[in-house]
C-alpha cells in the first residue's frame, strides 16, 4: 500500500487536465496537477520523514532566497502602483506557492528516491509520467489533424510539456549511456525514452526540440556507432511523423521559415504573436527594467498599471528580472550556478549527463516562460538526481557540496578535535591520523548502492 502511495504521489505533476479544469477568474488556470498537489506531498512527507535528507537540499539555499524576494515583489505591488488591481498581488503570491509547492514535491520524490526501499517505485512512477503526458500529447495531435478541437476532454499543454520531456529524454539518455543498467532496466529506459521522442514531436513545443538538440548534443561529445543508431531512429521518427502528422510537419517549416507578426491587445499595447520574433520582443521587453529595476513590476503583473506586455517576454529569465527585479532575477541566476557547481563533484557520465540537463531546461527557459511551476519545474529537478546520491558516483558528498553552499571548515577547530582524539587514544596526533581505520568503522562508512 505504501508503494502504491508513492507510485500515485511522484505521477501527480504529469496529470493532464480531464475536460479542462476549472479556472479562477483573474487568478489564473487551475490544473489537475494543481489540485492533486497537496495529497501528493502528504504523502511523500509521511513516507520520507524518517529518511535522511538529500545533498541536493543543502544547495536550495538561492532557490528559497528566489522565492522570498518574489515574495515581497508581489506583495508590495498596491504600495508601488496604487492603480494597480489588487488581485495582482494574490495572483503573485499564488504563483510563488505553486512554484513552491512543485519545487518541493520534487525534492521530496528525490529524497524517497535516494533510499534504495523506494528506488525502483519512484523510478517507475516518474517513467510512467513521461509515458502518460507523452500518450496525451500524440493523442491531441492526431485529433488536430482529424479537425477534432482540445476544449474538452484530456488536455495538456504542448510547449511546457515538450521542455519537461527534453529534460525527461537527457536525463534517460545519460542514464543508457552510462553502462550501470542491467539488460533488462535498459529495455524499460530505452522504451521510456523513445515514448518522450515520440511526445515531443507531436507537442508542437518548438522550443522543446531546441533544447532537447541542444542537451544531447552536449552530452554525445564523441560520435559512436550506437548514438548514430538512435540518431537515424529519430530521424525516421521525425520523416514518418511530419509525412502522416499535418500538425508536426506545420510545426516544423515554423521552426525554418521565419514568419513575423505584431498585432494589438490589452490596453492598446503591442504583442508580439511570433516564435520568430523573440528577439525584438526581448529588445522591446528589456527596456523596461530601468523603470522598477530593484524589485521589478511584481511576479506576473502583465497590463494595466504595468507596462510588461500580458504575453509576456517569451524569456522566463528575462521575465523574472522585470517581474522580480534585480534582487529576484539574480537569486534564481545564483540558484542555476550554484547547481552547475554541484556537477562538478560528479564522476563520469553522471556529471556530463546532469549538466547536460542544466543546459536543457536553461535553452528551454530563454524561449518560453515554462518555470512558474507544473511538470517543466517538476521534471527539471527529478533530472538531477545523480545530485541526490553523489556518494554512488564518487562524489565527496558532504565536504565538496558544503563548500559549494558557503559552508567552510575551520582548522582550528579540526586541530582540536583530533588532540581530543589522540588524549583519548593515547597516541599522538600525526599517529592517529595515519592509523588504519578499524573495520566497524570501514563498514559504516561505506556508501550503500
Amino acid at each position: 500500500m505504501k508503494h502504491l502511495l508513492l507510485f500515485f504521489a511522484v505521477i501527480a505533476p504529469f496529470a493532464p487536465d480531464i475536460a479542462r479544469a476549472g479556472s479562477t477568474g483573474g487568478l489564473g488556470q487551475i490544473t489537475q496537477a494543481d489540485k492533486l498537489l497537496v495529497p501528493a506531498f502528504v504523502i511523500l512527507a509521511l513516507i520520507g520523514r524518517r529518511l535522511p535528507p538529500t545533498p541536493l537540499e543543502r544547495l536550495a539555499r538561492p532557490l528559497v532566497t528566489f522565492v522570498l524576494l518574489a515574495l515581497i515583489a508581489s506583495i508590495s505591488v498596491p504600495l508601488r502602483f496604487p492603480t494597480a488591481d489588487p488581485n495582482v498581488a494574490v495572483m503573485g503570491v499564488l504563483r510563488m506557492a505553486k512554484f513552491s509547492g512543485y519545487a518541493l514535491l520534487a525534492v521530496a520524490s528525490l529524497r524517497c528516491f535516494a533510499s534504495p526501499e523506494y528506488r525502483k517505485t519512484v523510478l517507475f512512477g516518474w517513467g510512467a509520467g513521461g509515458v502518460l503526458i507523452s500518450s496525451v500529447l500524440l493523442r491531441q495531435a492526431l485529433n488536430l489533424d482529424v479537425g477534432i478541437g482540445v476544449k474538452d476532454g484530456i488536455y495538456i499543454q504542448g510547449n511546457p510539456y515538450s521542455v519537461a520531456l527534453a529534460c525527461v529524454v537527457v536525463s534517460a539518455l545519460s542514464v543508457l549511456g552510462s553502462g550501470r543498467l542491467s539488460a533488462r532496466h535498459t529495455w524499460l529506459v530505452g522504451a521510456v525514452t523513445m515514448a518522450g521522442v515520440i511526445g515531443m514531436l507531436f507537442s508542437q513545443g518548438r522550443g522543446g526540440w531546441l533544447s532537447l538538440l541542444i542537451g544531447a548534443g552536449f552530452m554525445v561529445r564523441k560520435i559512436r556507432v550506437r548514438y548514430l543508431i538512435a540518431a537515424a531512429t529519430v530521424a525516421l521518427l521525425v520523416v514518418t511523423a511530419a509525412a502522416n502528422s499535418p500538425t508536426v510537419a506545420r510545426n516544423l517549416q515554423g521552426l525554418i521559415v521565419e514568419e513575423q507578426g505584431y498585432s494589438s491587445g490589452g490596453e492598446d499595447a503591442e504583442t508580439s504573436l511570433s516564435d520568430a520574433g523573440r528577439i525584438e520582443t526581448w529588445v522591446h521587453e528589456s527596456a523596461k527594467l530601468a523603470e522598477h529595476p530593484i524589485l521589478g513590476f511584481g511576479i506576473f503583473h502583465r497590463g494595466g498599471a504595468s507596462p510588461l506586455w500580458s504575453t509576456g517576454s517569451h524569456n522566463f529569465f528575462l521575465q523574472m528580472f522585470l517581474e522580480a527585479g534585480l534582487l529576484g532575477g539574480g537569486a534564481f541566476l545564483w540558484f542555476f550556478w550554484t547547481l552547475w557547481r554541484a556537477t562538478q563533484t560528479l564522476q563520469g557520465q553522471a556529471g556530463i549527463g546532469t549538466r547536460a540537463v542544466i543546459l536543457t531546461v536553461v535553452s528551454g527557459a530563454l524561449g518560453g516562460e515554462y518555470l512558474y511551476g507544473d511538470a517543466p519545474l517538476y521534471c527539471f529537478i527529478i533530472a538531477l538526481w545523480p545530485l541526490a546520491i553523489p556518494a554512488e558516483f564518487g562524489a565527496p558528498a558532504a565536504e565538496a557540496l558544503g563548500r559549494i553552499s558557503g559552508r567552510r571548515k575551520r582548522p582550528a577547530q579540526t586541530r582540536r578535535s583530533e588532540s581530543t582524539n589522540s588524549d583519548r587514544s593515547g597516541m599522538p596526533a600525526a599517529a592517529s591520523a595515519s592509523a588504519p581505520p578499524s573495520p566497524r568503522s570501514t563498514t559504516q562508512s561505506a556508501p550503500s548502492t
